[in-house]
């Protein structure tokens, strides 16, 4: 899928790709990246994993 340049700052969250790039969170992450996306919205942010955190932030096209 073609990277697009979005104007506005668009905040997909998880399991809206769930079907294009899988259940797993960082996937979904690196395949927002992949297709342009440059914000993410995580309400659950504070009550994740510290190692899934760090995971995302390995996540480097944000």
């Amino acid at each position: 899928m073609p990277k697009h340049a979005f104007k506005l700052k668009y905040a997909p969250h998880f399991n809206m790709f769930a079907h294009s790039a899988g259940e797993d969170y960082v996937d979904q992450l690196r395949f927002a990246a992949e297709v342009g996306f440059t914000a993410w919205e995580d309400n659950g942010m504070p009550k994740r994993e510290v190692a899934l955190i760090d995971a995302y932030l390995s996540v480097d096209d944000f």
